[in-house]
């Protein structure tokens, strides 16, 4: 009988833990930039998984600002996977969760992953929806003066009562670094406090764009409502001036509006989708 642990990962175990997630997810590796800060999350666990005295799984149990919990970035080496090592991770999952108190879990994977869909299945999630990406490369991106009559916003019921009106063309949804979290007055409360929602003012057009991790690297469009185009202008242009690579845009597969009005400005739509699995 093999024996598997999972254990809080520890700084040492930073080189193992990105081995396995640039072998199990060689197209989507960030581990290696989130390592540290992961490490340190006081309301998180970073786990890893050792088969017998090997690490071969690592996985990240995160407690969201709306009082759920999100499971992310589970990776196994392909040689292990079917040995048990992801059961052992939701276990602790679990297990965390209960812990703390916390009802609701969310995650996602893609729609050809049985695996992961099965595991998460077993382990009493189900099917919450389906949702399309697509992104925009800021360097080849048209130069947009930043629009005038924009504002953050700081008062999180007045950012509350223009994101009701809207809030199902998002399938009730606010997305950042694919993390998938229902529209409630607590996420808007959290994001309002972190100055990722802005309006402009003459038309109440209203903005979420931001980042859960790697500011620096790209700037995520959470929901938008009212002036598309003029958002995604918007947009644009504080994305050149933060200096990031990338914005990115999640949204429910099928919702053409708003996928038809980021290509417009040269976003491509990512060739997945991301199915949402969450447990309550």
């Amino acid at each position: 009988m093999k024996d598997i642990l999972v254990r809080r990962a520890k700084s040492e175990d930073r080189k193992d833990a990105v081995f396995v997630e640039g072998q199990a997810t060689p197209g989507l590796h960030y581990l290696d930039n989130v390592y540290e800060e992961w490490l340190v999350d006081p309301d998180g666990v970073l786990l890893v998984a050792e088969f017998d005295g090997r690490l071969v799984g690592v996985g990240k149990f995160s407690k969201m600002p709306d009082g759920s919990a999100w499971l992310e970035t589970l990776r196994v080496l392909p040689d292990y996977q079917g040995k048990g090592i992801g059961k052992a991770f939701y276990r602790e999952f679990l297990n965390l969760a209960e812990i703390r108190g916390i009802s609701r879990l969310g995650m996602y994977t893609t729609p050809d992953n049985f695996a992961s869909k099965g595991l998460a299945e077993i382990n009493g999630f189900i099917f919450a929806g389906e949702f399309r990406g697509s992104s925009l490369d800021i360097k080849s991106a048209g130069t947009y003066v930043e629009s005038k009559g924009f504002e953050t916003i700081t008062s999180p019921d007045d950012a509350w009562r223009l994101i009701e009106r809207d809030s199902e063309l998002w399938g009730g949804y606010g997305i950042m670094n694919r993390t998938f979290l229902r529209l409630s007055k607590e996420l808007v409360s959290f994001w309002t406090s972190k100055s990722f929602i802005s309006r402009h003012i003459g038309s109440d057009s209203i903005i979420i764009m931001g980042a859960r991790f790697m500011p620096e690297k790209a700037v995520h469009i959470a929901y938008m409502s009212g002036d598309i185009g003029l958002l995604i202008k918007y947009a644009i242009s504080k994305s050149k001036y933060l200096g990031v690579d990338r914005l990115q845009c999640m949204y429910p597969e099928g919702q053409s509006y708003i996928s038809e009005k980021l290509s417009e400005f040269g976003f491509k739509v990512d060739p997945y989708s991301c199915i949402v699995m969450e447990k309550n």
